[in-house]
């Protein structure tokens, strides 16, 4: 699990890593322009200041002492579905069975994925999708997952090492990121988001 800190602002010639190789030494997963992210992010930035509110809130789900809203939004992939992302077990962390789900994949075994979390929403538009964390304020990144299925999990119960980020009352963000070449360049797609807040 890596923490991804925002680039430095160059050149648009310059290439910065939206999410790195994993711990296991693959290849990076997508790079974009600096320029055009810069741009992004200023013309995106009056768009990024509610979460859960206005028409791109799709739902809200409580649990004991904390609560999870979808928001942003996600656009179909090669499969003619959009990637929709929610989550399982308590929002305690003290249960320990506290899990995320993104469904609404393309099935393709030799493709993969993988759950992004940050603390800044954002919302602008990046590969075929929507950027729903701000880069700026940090992204980070759990393991890679193949796209066996059109859904796909982690959890506190399958890796506790990865969600030790997490606190007890604190408020993360999480959003799903998926190569999909059947689509066509720039060959990746992104669920909609997740703002969680834990119980206390």
């Amino acid at each position: 699990m890596k923490l991804i800190l925002a680039t430095t602002l160059v050149s648009s010639t310059v290439f910065a890593t939206y999410l790195l190789a994993s711990a296991s030494g693959g290849t990076s997963v997508s790079t974009v322009s600096v320029g055009q992210l810069h741009a992004s992010i200023t013309a995106s930035a009056p768009a990024a200041a509610a979460v859960g509110s206005g028409a791109s809130s799709q739902s809200t789900l409580v649990g004991v002492g904390g609560s999870a809203v979808n928001y942003c939004s996600s656009t179909p992939n090669s499969f003619g579905t959009p990637s929709v992302i929610g989550y399982t077990g308590s929002l305690s962390l003290a249960a320990g069975t506290f899990g995320l789900t993104a469904s609404g994949l393309p099935v393709d075994p030799l493709s993969w994925g993988v759950f992004t979390y940050g603390q800044t929403p954002f919302n602008t538009s990046f590969g075929h999708g929507t950027l729903c964390i701000n880069p700026l304020g940090g992204i980070g990144r759990m393991s890679n997952q193949t796209l066996n299925s059109s859904t796909v999990s982690r959890s506190m119960v399958s890796a506790p090492a990865e969600f030790t980020p997490f606190t007890p009352a604190s408020t993360w963000l999480f959003q799903f990121w998926y190569r999909n070449p059947a689509a066509g360049y720039p060959n990746f797609n992104l669920s909609d988001a997740l703002r969680v807040q834990f119980a206390p």
